[in-house]
């Protein structure tokens, strides 16, 4: 055999061999990546009087965390089986496959503009007693704008209860401090015949403003039919509503809605009057001080005088004063002067009277110095004792009116 013979065969060998070991094994194909939404997994159902209530807050995302492609379509899908539970909980009887061939489609809701928080409520109202008879299973599924579908979300499962009608004779009293909610405990139940009624667990007490959402004002169910809501403004406009619980954890079983009441607390409470006058007089005339109202509201104080041979007290300052003391100079030396104070709040609303004190102005061989600072007032020698008074600022205010004062009065029997 010739040696070119033997060269072309070692060759095409080496060729063959070279091509077995390159050539791998062909795989299976790959299904493309297909990009789903994400499927819906915060769900609540409920009921709530002859109603069941579905609600859900979940982020519009694709299953890789990229936002969805708006508009999106969220279905509300609907099974409707026999037997009773006493639990609202996720349902263990069917699977996704098996619930998908019982359920059909109730509600389809269109979400237009893109957002990042997605919430809402859906309702199914119990319209017949045959419908406490049954249970019902529901779920979310979400389509984006190319209509591809995501997992349903969880299965709830419902079966209505026959609960207590609402609470009734809802009614509010404006106090000072607090507007006081009472009513009465619901009569009857939604059906005669549908099972054993449910017994209450307590309330909860709803309230909203003109434009706002209504929010529950009670943590854990009221075990009293009263509540006081200390959080509110005078002048502003409440509405109010109550419903009785059936449990005592959430989410909670509740009943339909007592009727609304609105409620426009007025301030028509007075402050307490101011304490603590004292009247010195000297050269000058006769110096007044206080101490404040204890109420938050206080707009200022009025000062009344009454000279010894008077019937009526005269009102010395019409606009009342802010300070916490006051210099009456238009005193007569001789005679007696009696004084009161009552505080007015920012209603107009005014208090009762002080104590009255009495005083008159210092001879003219007297001696009497004031030392006033910002902190305090030193009462100096004089026919008095020497005392200090915390927030003795006088200012430089008088009756300005002579020795009778016109203006508003108060007689003495009134006073």
């Amino acid at each position: 055999m010739d040696k070119p013979f033997n060269r072309f065969v070692f060759f095409s060998c080496l060729c063959f061999l070279f091509l077995l070991v390159g050539c791998g094994k062909k795989g299976p194909l790959q299904a493309p990546l297909v990009h789903l939404p994400q499927a819906v997994k915060q769900i609540k159902a409920f009921q709530r009087g002859a109603a069941l209530y579905l609600e859900w807050d979940f982020k519009p995302v694709y299953t890789d965390g990229t936002s969805l492609e708006f508009p999106l379509t969220l279905e509300v899908w609907l099974a409707k089986q026999g037997g009773e539970s006493e639990n609202q909980s996720l349902s263990a009887d069917l699977n996704q496959e098996d619930f998908e061939k019982a359920a059909e489609i109730v509600a389809r809701l269109v979400i237009q503009e893109p957002t990042e928080s997605i919430k809402g409520q859906w309702k199914l109202d119990l319209t017949h007693p045959e419908s406490f008879r049954q249970k019902y299973v529901l779920a979310l599924r979400l389509l984006d704008k190319r209509q591809r579908k995501s997992l349903f979300s969880p299965l709830v499962t419902l079966t209505p209860q026959n609960l207590p009608q609402p609470p009734g004779d809802l009614q509010a009293e404006v106090k000072e401090k607090a507007i006081v909610l009472k009513w009465s405990k619901p009569t009857g139940f939604l059906l005669k015949t549908a099972g054993t009624p449910l017994k209450l667990k307590g309330y909860h007490v709803y309230r909203r403003e003109p434009e706002g959402q209504w929010l529950r004002l009670t943590k854990k169910p009221l075990g009293q039919r009263t509540y006081e809501d200390k959080n509110f403004k005078f002048g502003q406009i409440y509405f109010y509503k109550v419903r009785a619980v059936v449990n005592d954890q959430e989410p909670y079983i509740e009943t339909d809605d007592s009727r609304e009441i609105k409620v426009e607390p007025k301030d028509v409470f007075p402050p307490p009057p101011p304490s603590g006058l004292v009247a010195i007089g000297s050269q000058q005339g006769i110096a007044l001080s206080w101490e404040p109202s204890p109420a938050k509201d206080v707009a200022g104080y009025k000062i009344w005088r009454r000279r010894e041979d008077e019937r009526a007290f005269q009102l010395l300052t019409p606009q009342p004063l802010s300070e916490l003391s006051f210099i009456d100079t238009q005193v007569v030396a001789g005679y007696f002067y009696e004084y009161y104070l009552t505080a007015v709040d920012q209603a107009g609303n005014e208090s009762q009277k002080s104590p009255i004190v009495r005083e008159k102005k210092g001879e003219e061989d007297e001696n009497l110095s004031f030392s006033l600072s910002k902190e305090n007032s030193i009462w100096g020698t004089g026919r008095r004792s020497t005392k200090t008074h915390s927030g003795f600022g006088f200012p430089a205010f008088s009756s300005g009116q002579g020795d009778h004062t016109p203006g508003r009065s108060e007689d003495t029997a009134s006073g």
